[in-house]
């Protein structure tokens, strides 16, 4: 197995409900859960909100998580600028930019958290609220 199939990306258990609330078919702003975790890290990565989490809910494999055009380059340019370290961006520096990228989902997951259950399911909504 390759070294990126090997990799995770933890859900923080204390968000749980607010992902599941994210993807639902029904009133969810977004298709899956991959969706709702990388718009989750860039806000987080915008609002300069990186917080740690222990409890894992599950995880989604990083291969997954990069099969869509640009969200392998949005994490590099999410930990260079955090760092400032060119190193990150190694191949042995994966774990790295993962976490830095999970902390920075679960800062967005919390603004996003105290939005009101019914705050809009639709992405241009969502975005509305969390700028206002």
């Amino acid at each position: 197995m390759d070294e990126i199939g090997t990799f995770g990306v933890r859900r923080p258990a204390d968000k749980e409900e607010l992902l599941q609330r994210l993807v639902d078919r029904e009133s969810g702003a977004f298709p899956t859960m991959r969706d709702a975790l990388v718009f989750a890290a860039a806000l987080g990565w915008r609002r300069q909100m990186r917080i740690p989490f222990r409890e894992s809910a599950g995880t989604i494999e990083y291969a997954t998580l990069i099969n869509r055009f640009g969200t392998e380059d949005l994490l590099m340019v999410m930990s260079f600028a955090e760092t400032g370290d060119a190193q990150v961006l190694g191949a042995n520096r994966l774990a790295d930019r993962i976490t830095i990228f999970e902390e920075f989902a679960n800062g967005g997951l919390q603004k996003l958290d105290v939005l009101p259950d019914g705050a809009p399911g639709n992405l241009s909504g969502l975005l509305e609220a969390v700028d206002g």
